[in-house]
């Protein structure tokens, strides 16, 4: 039997790295008057409510977390439920179906009728169901394992115990596939699960380097990383030599993003000066022409 990891596996997220979500969903906390933080520091706060929570409960759910951030924030109920909402909505919303991970779970549905999904995450077991379901991941014969209902996790192996019990399996019966080194890969070898790797669902050198500006550009780099990610993820599935592996990579996290803000910039640079008409020249303006039709 096969079984997935579900965030920067199965689902890719739009941002870079989780946490900048929270930038924007402090941006419309701030717009909608329901906080009086800006985006950076809410960030920071939504942030720190995560880890107190994981402190306190090891395997905190979502509503865990928004009772410390209720009080870090002083925020009133009614308020913080829409916070809440909202967080939940971009997470929908910003998470987009791996397309290599998605070939590989319709391959092993086709072997044994059924896959697994298992996640160390603080969100609820009905909202990851459906949005797996929503993006084709996830059918009625399927099962997820969620550390936060099950008050177990896979970093420390607990998780994978409850797997093999519930499933009647044995450990060499389970393949198990994730991005996370530790959890997804070492801890079940150590267990004597078969275990693959998926590092494509991490973020490479460049798209690190992007997400580490994601408070300085108010998250619009997050945005790049995550995009840079999920198109390199996207055309992996057509690679098959390192040199190939080389050219994605420098086109998907290099030259993408760099061409990509060029544009931008300069679409924008033209409608502050009031251009009328913009010219993309010669062979060089190709790919600059297509990018800002694009845009």
């Amino acid at each position: 039997m096969d079984s997935y990891d579900v965030f920067e596996t199965a689902l890719l997220r739009v941002v870079g790295e989780p946490s900048s979500l929270f930038i924007f969903l402090g941006k419309r906390a701030f717009k909608q008057g329901w906080v009086t933080k800006m985006p950076a520091y809410f960030k920071f706060v939504r942030t720190e409510a995560e880890r107190e929570a994981y402190r306190k409960h090891q395997h905190p759910t979502l509503d865990q977390i928004y009772k410390i951030l209720a009080e870090l924030l002083e925020m009133p109920p009614n308020q913080m439920e829409k916070l809440k909402r909202e967080e939940l909505r971009l997470e929908a919303d910003w998470s987009k179906p791996n397309p290599t991970v998605l070939k590989l779970i319709n391959e092993s549905r086709k072997r044994y009728g059924r896959v697994l999904f298992l996640s160390d995450m603080y969100l609820p077991r009905d909202f990851i169901e459906k949005n797996l379901r929503e993006k084709g991941l996830f059918t009625e014969d399927d099962t997820l394992y969620l550390s936060n209902q099950e008050g177990a996790g896979k970093s420390d192996g607990r998780l994978f115990h409850k797997v093999l019990k519930r499933e009647q399996i044995s450990s060499v019966d389970l393949h198990h596939h994730g991005n996370c080194l530790r959890a997804d890969f070492e801890v079940p070898k150590q267990l004597g699960i078969k275990a693959s790797a998926y590092r494509e669902g991490n973020l490479n050198a460049n798209e690190k380097e992007l997400e580490n500006l994601s408070e300085s550009t108010d998250g619009i780099s997050s945005l790049w990383s995550g995009t840079s990610r999920r198109a390199r993820c996207g055309l992996a599935v057509k690679t098959r030599t390192q040199l190939r592996k080389t050219i994605l990579e420098t086109a998907t996290s290099v030259a993408g993003p760099i061409l990509t803000t060029f544009v931008h910039w300069s679409l924008l640079q033209a409608a502050e000066d009031e251009v009328e008409n913009l010219a993309f020249i010669a062979r060089d303006g190709q790919i600059l022409y297509k990018i800002a039709k694009r845009l």
